[in-house]
């Protein structure tokens, strides 16, 4: 027994059946390509996605994430409003991932992506920090997940 995907349809796995055959299953109209193969689920699946909030006004390095012992930090999404005029930039420990960004009061920013894409990453064991060049309030939150570092 066969049968070919169509553009829409979602791989969701494989039953052997007693008789040896496999049978594969999908749900129509959900993520494939216009090759009519199935996208990759296992991707998107094997991570834990997690939050973090932004509430914090010092100047310099705040820690938005705690590092995680030979994990990278990957963040697919920000959300992020400042207070007064600052300039800001996001960090790996101590190592500029981007440059600086100048905001006016209540300015900010919101960016995103589907994962397994990624805006930001971190070198494997260090935090995630927002650097703020004075002591302006920022707040909001990042979208992320720790990824191995290999």
């Amino acid at each position: 027994m066969s049968s070919t995907l169509t553009a829409g349809d979602l791989v969701i796995g494989r039953v052997k059946l007693t008789d040896g055959s496999n049978v594969l299953l999908w749900v129509p109209g959900i993520n494939a390509d216009s090759t009519k193969n199935a996208l990759p689920v296992a991707e998107t699946q094997r991570h834990t996605y997690k939050t973090a909030s932004i509430s914090f006004a010092a100047s310099g390095d705040n820690q938005v994430v705690a590092a995680v012992a030979t994990k990278r930090i990957k963040v697919y999404a920000i959300v992020v409003n400042f207070v007064g005029t600052v300039s800001a930039k996001w960090r790996s420990a101590t190592t500029d991932l981007t440059g600086a960004m100048d905001f006016q009061a209540r300015e900010g920013f919101i960016q995103s992506l589907q994962p397994p894409a990624f805006l930001l990453q971190t070198t494997a064991g260090e935090a995630l920090n927002l650097n703020l060049s004075g002591a302006i309030g920022a707040r909001g939150w990042v979208a992320y997940w720790d990824d191995d570092a290999t």
